[in-house]
Parts: structure tokens; C-alpha cells; sequence
């Protein structure tokens, strides 16, 4: 079980005395600085950069007074002013009345933090309040499509319904808004996830472990914490809260629980049903045991009026036995739920398809997996070493894991197995594997969820999981193996005070520069790791062993059909395109480096080639070329458009793979870096000299991309 869970976290508001339906859009404006000093409390801006450097570096006690004693000595005056570790403390103590105050070692007001979002003038722009429903064209009809929560259905319903006036082991728990953006809202900054509880965990006694009494003991321990915690969103959940936001409007503030994030079996703990082995193990629908593996029917949903109305009935009944009876029939435990406190919140609504343990950390890797090594290891070493061999060379990408060697390895990390999975080939599975098994039959809900909140990274538990890491660096390193959360604290006051700072150095380089100021993200093509200048034949000796390169310079004239001037070289290449998902801009970065990392790495690129064609290719070289004044950015790239023949058609078609093959080497043409619509990994097939294949699985813009290429090559 993953510790941890994620409250998503909606507010929904009126505008005080405004008419009702007014629709408003989140700005992309940059408010001006509100603080031309937000270092303070800290006596000057080098300070806390000393102390931020401090913290990041977990330097302990000793190691913080020596580094401050060495900075003394070689400064006698200036901006620096720390003497000793107990100072930092200090001013951190009182920097921390900037932020949410910690109520208690447990947890923070959980409604305060939510109302301190709401103060920050750089978050009041990004904040949604309003329910939208967005379309695009394709061709003949508009198409809804969905992506932040406030885009997909259950925001509209509830919309609707409100009033129109206006060894170590912790249990952290991570709030979210879901009114700010994703980029915001799984970020590590200021709007990102917060940390604001700390849930006690019961001791077991091995002679208790399992039995009913102490399990039930452990989810009052539990429900009553979280109880603490959410009891002023409960309370404003039904009264609604009058808060003047930063961006000067009054709101009428409805705080909900939308979404609640977390593995299988801590969402039973959510729920209060019984999870594996009852009769309904589902947390979400009524579901029997031995209907899981079932993914064509549907079941009745659990909803809070059916679960309430149920639990209150059983209460009614004489005897104990009965009511546990009664409550078993419906996979309920005998709890009273603290999420039915609070208004336009449904547990079970709320509780959301978990991607990365039901898949990558559930159905993946103790089952699709587990059959794969089972099958490889009965077809012997020399194979498994074949298909680890061929692991490795697939080629890197950015945010993609690499792995060497995979066949006999298993991993804690629910997102290595997610990189597997996108990677693995499938192979035939054993037909007397069991496919009854909860996390099996989560998929079925995957659907429901995603039009109801929006798309999966709205609810998936891999952001708070990162968080695990920090915690354990803090426990480790920071503390004496205790206040992890006061160390969070003085980490998210740190982080508020950075982004001010941020936005203070770049509001004053705005200011003072007269140069135009441009759009960044207007710009489809940014080079990177320049080299120096160097001449073509000197271009054509350093590749003198690649066929590809023998008639460089006569094949760069013929392209620009002009004298040639200067040219710089560059191994590394950044473009932004266009997400096909949902429109937002999308960053590749792209490397042609014979050594990166110690191995040649040529990435795979998409290009425009015009009427609607596409051209698969590999980067081989990419430089700048000055012509009469006017600078071109070309690149230099092995096409891999060769005719494949039938060969392996059917093979490809049942796998929907995008089968390339390459020209020779000597048929590398140059190409206008502006006509790049994007990367692409491009693996060989190992079986097929020269054959390569696109990996379309990496993320759901080159699945859409090479879906439709798929299609009309079929």
C-alpha cells in the first residue's frame, strides 16, 4: 500500500451581488509585484538565498555554523548578517507567518491554506470558477473534449446545484485545488500540492492483525483525524464563505471535495468498504467478488444517499450480528463516514480510477509482467539476455527511464513499470491465469471518471507520490528524525518567497531592457549546445566513415541555390508544437550527438513534407548557414520512407505498429528546421535489418498523430 492520499480540492464561487451566469475566463496577464521585498523577514535578499541554499543542501547544524563562519571570515561587511544556525530557525519561525500556520504536529487548517490561495495576487489570474464545456472542428462536427476538472461533467452538476446569489511510516495527506490549472496544481510551487496532515498509524499487535474489531478500530482512528482536518471546509461546505479574492472580487466560496486520489486499498479506507474478500469489494459500484473479471457489465454505483440511507437503516436493527450482517451485504463497514459531513461531496463519486497502481503498479506489474518474465525465463538465459540487450538499445527520451536490463528485475516504483509498459512488446499470456482481482475491474470505472473530472492526471496518485522523496530527505537528513512537517513548511515558505523574487528579477529585466519583448511560446524552434564555427570540409572529415555525409557541401548548395557563408553547428534542438489533445503548446527536446552519454544518439523527428505528407527521419546535423544576411536553421536528416513491401503486414496490423524503413545513407537530404512538426522515438526491429518502428505509446499526442497515420496506411 502507497501511503498517502490527495484531496482535490474545488471551490466553487459566486460573485457577490453579480447576475447569475456570468462567465469568466482565467487571464495569462502578469500582475504587477506586489512586494518589491519578499525576502522579508530575512534582513536582505542574500540572506535568504544563504539560508534557501542551506535547506536545499540539508546541511545539519554543524555543517550550517561552518559554512556561515567561513563566509564571516571572509566578510566583514556587507548584506551577509547570519550568525548561527539558531538564527535561520528563527527567522523561519516568524517568516512562517507569511503562510497557513501548522495547528497542531498532525495537521494545518486545511480551509486557511485554501483561503491563502486566494490571497496571492500571481494565483488570482489562473484561478477557474465556471463550469465549461469545450468543442473543437474536425472537419465536419464539433467534438466535445475534455481536460481540467471544471471542463468535465461532475463540476457542471455541482455548479448547478449551488445557490445562484452569489520503519518510519507517516500518512501525509495532500490537498490540491482543482481551480488552478494542471500546470499549477501538480507543480512543486507555490499552488501545487500541500501538504496538511500527517495521519497517525495504529501499532498492530500480531495477535490483532486482521481481526475485525481492530480493523474497524484503525478507520475511526483514521475518519476521526481527517475529521479534524476538514472541519472548516465541512462547516463553509453548507453556510458558503464571503471572501474578497485577490483580484479585488467578492465571492461567495462553496469549498467540496471533488476528487480523492488514492491506491485501492486506502480507498476502501475512504469509503469504509471492505475492500478484497467481501462479497462487494468495490469501492465505487456493487459489484460481486466473482463477477471482477467482467468488464462488459454494469453495475449499480454507490452514492452517498444509497450508502447513508443503507448504514442508517442497519442501525435500526436489535442485534450487533444483524447490523453486520445487514452492512455486509453491501460491502460497508459499521463507521459513520466523515466525507457525508460535507455538502456536494460523494465519496464514492469522488473516489477516482487510480492509473498508476491499477495499471502500471497493479495489473502491469504483479500480473501482465510477472507472466511476461515466467514466459521469457522458460525460453532460457540466452533469450532473456537477447531481450534485454534490445531493451537497451531503444532509444532515450526525455522523461522516459531507461532501463539496461528488465527481464529478471522488479521495481517499488510504480512509474518504472509505467516506462515498461510503454516500451514491452506483449507476449501470448498463460489462458489459466485468474483475472479476478479488484484493481482488474477499476478499469471499468476509468471512463466514467474521466468525463466526470476530467483526464487522468487530474486524479493520478504518481504526482503525490514524488512527494514521498522530499519527505524522507527531510526525515533523514533535516530533522532529528521528527517535525518533517515543520521542515515542509519552512520549504513551502522558502518556495513562496523564490517565485516572488522570480517575479520581481523579471518584472525589473522587463522594465529596464527597450528591446521589443516577444512570446516565447510563439516560437516553434529553439537550438541548444551550440558548438563553434567550423568549415564544411572539416564537417565532412569528422563523419568521413558515414556514407550519409560524402557529398555534404554539393547537396547543401543544390538546397539553398546561393553562396554559402558562415554556419554553426548545434547538437541539440528544441521545438514546440501544438498539442493535438488539447491545443496547449508541447516542448520536444531533440539531441544529434555522437556521444551522448557515451553512445551516438540520433533522435527521430516528424516533418512536414508538404500536402499533407509527413516524412519520418533521423536527425544527423543541425547548423545554422548564413546567406546574403539572412540566417537559415537546416538540418541535416536520414529519411526513412523507403518502400516496405508485405512482408510483415500482418504482424503490423494486428499490433497497429508504423512500420519505416531507411534510405540508404547517401539519400540524407537537408530539411528547413521550421518544417520539424515534432520528435518521435524510432526503434529498430531487431528481426529486420534497417526496418524501424515508431513508438506511438510515449504520450497521447503521438498516439493521436500516428493513430491517423495508422489509419490511412490501412
Amino acid at each position: 500500500m502507497s501511503p498517502g492520499l490527495s484531496f482535490s480540492i474545488g471551490l466553487s464561487g459566486d460573485v457577490a451581488g453579480a447576475a447569475s451566469g456570468k462567465w469568466q475566463h482565467t487571464s495569462n496577464t502578469k500582475p504587477l509585484p506586489t512586494d518589491e521585498q519578499p525576502w522579508k523577514p530575512f534582513r536582505s535578499r542574500a540572506d535568504f538565498e544563504f539560508a534557501e541554499f542551506a535547506l536545499d543542501a540539508c546541511l545539519n547544524e554543524r555543517q550550517t555554523n561552518s559554512l556561515i563562519a567561513l563566509f564571516q571570515s571572509c566578510i566583514q561587511s556587507g548584506e551577509f548578517s547570519l550568525k548561527s544556525h539558531t538564527e535561520i530557525c528563527e527567522i523561519w519561525d516568524y517568516a512562517s507567518t507569511k503562510s497557513t500556520l501548522v495547528c497542531s504536529v498532525w495537521y494545518r487548517d486545511l480551509w486557511e491554506w485554501g483561503l491563502e490561495l486566494l490571497r496571492d495576487p500571481n494565483l488570482a489570474p489562473k484561478f477557474t470558477w465556471d463550469a465549461e464545456q469545450l468543442f473543437k472542428f474536425d472537419g465536419s462536427d464539433y467534438v466535445r473534449f475534455i481536460h481540467e476538472p471544471w471542463t468535465a461533467d461532475r463540476w457542471w452538476k455541482i455548479q448547478t446545484q449551488l445557490s445562484s446569489f452569489g520503519t518510519a511510516k507517516g500518512y501525509p495527506v495532500i490537498a490540491r485545488c482543482g481551480n488552478l490549472p494542471v500546470n499549477i496544481r501538480n507543480g512543486k510551487g507555490v499552488g501545487g500540492g500541500r501538504v496538511v496532515g500527517w495521519l497517525p498509524i495504529v501499532d498492530e499487535d500480531s495477535g490483532e492483525t486482521g481481526k475485525k474489531a481492530f480493523v474497524n478500530h484503525k478507520r475511526v482512528v483514521w475518519h476521526e483525524a481527517v475529521s479534524l482536518i476538514l472541519k472548516e471546509v465541512a462547516k463553509y461546505s453548507r453556510t458558503g464563505f464571503t471572501f474578497a479574492c485577490a483580484d479585488e472580487i467578492t465571492r461567495i466560496l462553496y469549498p467540496l471535495i471533488l476528487i480523492l486520489s488514492a491506491d485501492f486499498e486506502e480507498q476502501c479506507v475512504m469509503t469504509l468498504t471492505r475492500g478484497f474478500g467481501a462479497n462487494y469489494p468495490c469501492p465505487v459500484c456493487l459489484v460481486q467478488a466473482e463477477e471482477l473479471s467482467d468488464l462488459d457489465k454494469t453495475y449499480i454505483y454507490r452514492t452517498t444517499a444509497t450508502m447513508q440511507n443503507v448504514y442508517q437503516n442497519a442501525q435500526s436493527l436489535p442485534r450487533a450480528i444483524d447490523i453486520e450482517n445487514e452492512l455486509k451485504k453491501y460491502g460497508l463497514r459499521n463507521i459513520d463516514n466523515t466525507f457525508w459531513k460535507i455538502a456536494n461531496t460523494d465519496p464514492y463519486l469522488a473516489t477516482s480510477w487510480d492509473r498508476l497502481h491499477a495499471y502500471h503498479g497493479g495489473l502491469f506489474s504483479d500480473h501482465l509482467w510477472d507472466e511476461l518474465q515466467n514466459i521469457v525465463k522458460g525460453l532460457g538465459k540466452s533469450q532473456a539476455k537477447l531481450i534485454d540487450n534490445q531493451m537497451d538499445q531503444l532509444p532515450r527520451w526525455r522523461g522516459l527511464n531507461h532501463f539496461k536490463s528488465v527481464t529478471n528485475t522488479h521495481f517499488t516504483d510504480g512509474s518504472k513499470y509505467e516506462d515498461i509498459s510503454k516500451k514491452q512488446e506483449y507476449a501470448k499470456l498463460n489462458p489459466d491465469k485468474k483475472w479476478n482481482f479488484p484493481k482488474n475491474h477499476t478499469h471499468i470505472h476509468a471512463p466514467d471518471d474521466i468525463m466526470a473530472k476530467g483526464v487522468t492526471r487530474n486524479f493520478n496518485t504518481k504526482y503525490n507520490e514524488k512527494c514521498h522523496g522530499p519527505f524522507k530527505v527531510s526525515y533523514e537528513l533535516r530533522t532529528n528524525y521528527k517535525n518533517i512537517l515543520k521542515i515542509d513548511h519552512m520549504c513551502y515558505v522558502a518556495g513562496m518567497i523564490r517565485d516572488q523574487l522570480n517575479e520581481l528579477d523579471e518584472f525589473h529585466k522587463y522594465s529596464s531592457s527597450n528591446l521589443e519583448a516577444f512570446d516565447d511560446t510563439q516560437i516553434n524552434i529553439h537550438l541548444g549546445a551550440q558548438q563553434t564555427s567550423t568549415s564544411y570540409s572539416a564537417i565532412e572529415l569528422r563523419f568521413s566513415d558515414d556514407i550519409a555525409f560524402r557529398c555534404f557541401r554539393l547537396t547543401l548548395i543544390d538546397f539553398l541555390s546561393n553562396e554559402i557563408g558562415t554556419r554553426i553547428h548545434f547538437k541539440f534542438l528544441k521545438v514546440n508544437y501544438q498539442s493535438k489533445i488539447d491545443w496547449s503548446t508541447t516542448t520536444d527536446f531533440l539531441r544529434c550527438n555522437p556521444s551522448f552519454h557515451g553512445a551516438p544518439r540520433n533522435d527521430g523527428v516528424l516533418i512536414d513534407h508538404g500536402e499533407g505528407r509527413v516524412l519520418f527521419a533521423h536527425l544527423l546535423f543541425v547548423f545554422t548557414c548564413t546567406v546574403e544576411d539572412t540566417i537559415f536553421q537546416v538540418a541535416f536528416v536520414h529519411p526513412l520512407d523507403a518502400p516496405i513491401g508485405t512482408l510483415h503486414w500482418r504482424r503490423d496490423h494486428d499490433l497497429r505498429f508504423i512500420r519505416l524503413r531507411a534510405q540508404k545513407r547517401e539519400a540524407s537530404q537537408f530539411v528547413l528546421i521550421k518544417s520539424i512538426i515534432r520528435g518521435i522515438p524510432i526503434t529498430k526491429d531487431f528481426g529486420t535489418e534497417g526496418d524501424y518502428l515508431a513508438m506511438d505509446s510515449i504520450d497521447a499526442d503521438l498516439s493521436r498523430r500516428i493513430g491517423k497515420i495508422w489509419v490511412d496506411s490501412h
